[in-house]
């Protein structure tokens, strides 16, 4: 799993698929506030490091097709499940640079509620996957013990009788500075299991609209989905409609504006 999580050029598919758009996450869920163990950073594409330990692993030749293999002839190669199309071209970039490495990804489609379905029984062997999330994490359905079953969230197996002690006193408390120090050490566990590899975030909201349609100065709230339609955050302003529309007839134009508020983004570094 190391070696794995050094293997993926998480950066890379930012940068060249994503046009730099989105930002690395660095742990398992980001955007929880005090609940986000900050201290944790993911592992980074490296391929010295990913080998040494895929040779620790005993994977310790690089056979004639470039992959490499064990002393039992055993391929070093993963079948990667993902759910929609639009993920392809982001796998293959992960695809090709793993190769790097001497890791095979055999990528496999099953879109939609085949493809999630097959994740729920637990038949795939890696996946690229995004899940929704809620105002504080939620750790009982991913990493308890008690959920390593078909159909259900906790999609790795992961069970460790520790961290059953610590999800179960995370859901138990209520005092929210001690919860949000519960998970930071359910992070940091997750983290060094190196179960999930962390891949990016998108913490922004982005639309384009006519003169007409009206915002507050501060735009939308730390908590919004989206600038324009959570909690009624704009109005339509009949004069500057019926002005835009009476240009629009004289073929008159108005420049173009542009705004970008960053109050709320806490990091910009990759």
């Amino acid at each position: 799993r190391r070696g794995l999580a050094h293997s993926f050029n998480i950066q890379k598919m930012i940068d060249q698929v994503l046009q730099g758009d989105y930002l690395r996450m660095e742990n398992f869920g980001s955007g929880h506030g005090k609940y986000d163990n900050l201290n944790i950073k993911a592992p980074r594409y490296n391929i010295q490091q990913a080998v040494d330990y895929f040779t620790e692993a005993g994977f310790k030749t690089i056979g004639p097709d470039g992959v490499r293999v064990n002393d039992r002839g055993q391929r070093l190669s993963v079948e990667l499940t993902y759910l929609t199309k639009i993920h392809t071209s982001r796998a293959i970039v992960l695809k090709e640079e793993a190769r790097k490495t001497g890791l095979e990804i055999e990528l496999k489609l099953i879109e939609g509620a085949t493809g999630f379905k097959a994740l729920l029984e637990k038949n795939f062997q890696l996946t690229l996957l995004d899940m929704s999330t809620s105002l504080i994490p939620a750790y009982w359905e991913y990493f308890h013990s008690a959920n390593v079953k078909p159909q259900t969230n906790n999609f790795t197996g992961y069970a460790e009788p520790e961290m059953d002690i610590l999800i179960d006193a995370y859901d138990k408390e209520f005092d929210s500075d001690k919860k949000a120090a519960i998970s930071h050490k359910i992070q940091q566990k997750i983290s060094e299991s190196f179960c999930v590899i962390p891949t990016y975030s998108v913490p922004f909201s982005r639309i384009s609209h006519w003169r007409w349609f009206r915002l507050p100065e501060g735009l939308g709230t730390s908590l919004s989905d989206s600038i324009s339609t959570s909690y009624g955050l704009y109005w339509i302003d009949e004069d500057i409609k019926k002005e835009t529309k009476a240009a629009m007839k004289k073929g008159k134009k108005f420049e173009p504006v542009t705004t970008i508020d960053k109050r709320f983004l806490k990091s910009e570094s990759k």
